[in-house]
Order: structure tokens, then C-alpha cells, then sequence
């Protein structure tokens, strides 16, 4: 998330939160996971924005920048949700965004 407004949303926001997501996100490890949505989503979703040139906008991959432009200068990984329940993910069984 690059100002962290959505992802503040998961930890601090409101007493539920409901995520419908694509199978497209579901991945093995958070490894592969992490390395989806910097190699995969960024790449195509900062395309949206064409006065951000951070590198992924440049070369369709990942470099890790600390750009001010960045896309992805908050990762927040959920272990358990609390209160238990707070959090519902909804997988359909299709491609959904990116």
C-alpha cells in the first residue's frame, strides 16, 4: 500500500472487515506471496499512475526501491485476527484483478 490508508483499515479500522479476493492472490508460501504483489500486481497496477516512474513503472519488476513514489512502502502481514473473527476472506473462484 503505498500511504498505508488500506491496510491501517485491516489492523485499526472497523469491527469487521470482509476481504473478497480472486484466486489469482492465493499463493504457497508468503514468500511467493510477497513476491506476487511486487513482481506481478505493482508492476501493472502503478501503470494507473503515469507521474510515478519508480522502477517497477520503468521495468515491469520489482528493484526494491525506497522511491517517495513507491506503491508498496507498507506491508502489513495478519498472523491472527483479533478479536477472533474480525477479519472474513471470501476466495472466489476466479481471477480478480490483479
Amino acid at each position: 500500500d503505498g500511504n498505508g490508508n488500506r491496510v491501517a483499515a485491516l489492523c485499526y479500522g472497523p469491527k469487521s472487515v470482509v476481504m473478497i479476493v480472486g484466486v489469482n492472490k492465493v499463493c504457497k508460501t508468503l514468500d511467493d506471496a510477497i513476491s506476487r504483489a511486487r513482481n506481478i500486481a505493482a508492476p501493472i497496477n502503478i501503470q494507473r499512475f503515469n507521474d510515478l516512474k519508480t522502477p517497477c513503472y520503468l521495468k515491469g519488476s520489482c528493484a526494491n526501491c525506497k522511491s517517495t513514489e513507491s506503491i508498496c512502502t507498507q506491508v502489513v502481514i495478519t498472523r491472527i485476527s483479533r478479536p477472533v473473527s474480525k477479519i472474513k476472506i471470501v476466495v472466489v473462484g476466479e481471477d480478480l484483478g490483479f
